[in-house]
């Protein structure tokens, strides 16, 4: 994709580098709690939907994270006393995933994290710049999904 200067831009590219570079932001930040980005967004959903069951199904299909990714997310959270797995009495196969008091205090100490750097955002974009990113994002990923259902 050329622009006005005919400098070529990838647009695959660059999200992929602003996406390394917001994980890397919020790996450091949260270094200090012993998590990853990616363990503390499946934490804070488990924490946020404590209320019903949660199954690994869920948090793949919720994320779009591949079922090996979430089963060593998963593992890492569970051995760090953050998540336990509990059978569910209507189908031995399955374990429901629960937050542990440990992790529940974890989430709260990492929010002020994350919302520190939602406020860093809001600095530099306006509510319509913002709006404006979620609709390209929501375009870019219905794209990508349309060629990976074709791929498979």
């Amino acid at each position: 994709m050329k622009c006005e200067n005919n400098e070529i831009k990838h647009i695959g590219k660059r999200i992929h580098i602003v996406s390394n570079q917001i994980k890397r932001k919020m790996d450091g930040e949260l270094a200090g709690f012993g998590l990853t980005h990616s363990q503390n967004i499946i934490l804070t959903y488990l924490a946020r939907n404590s209320h019903r069951d949660i199954f690994q199904k869920d948090i793949e299909e919720e994320f779009d994270i591949r079922r090996s990714s979430v089963s060593s997310i998963l593992t890492h959270l569970e051995e760090k006393g953050y998540v336990s797995r509990q059978s569910v009495d209507y189908d031995a196969r399955l374990k429901k995933l629960i937050i542990t008091k440990t992790g529940l205090a974890a989430v709260s100490k990492m929010h002020s994290v994350i919302v520190d750097f939602e406020k860093s955002v809001e600095k530099v974009l306006s509510p319509e710049e913002i709006d404006t990113l979620f609709a390209i994002l929501d375009k870019l990923s219905e794209i990508a999904n349309r060629h990976e259902d074709k791929n498979e």
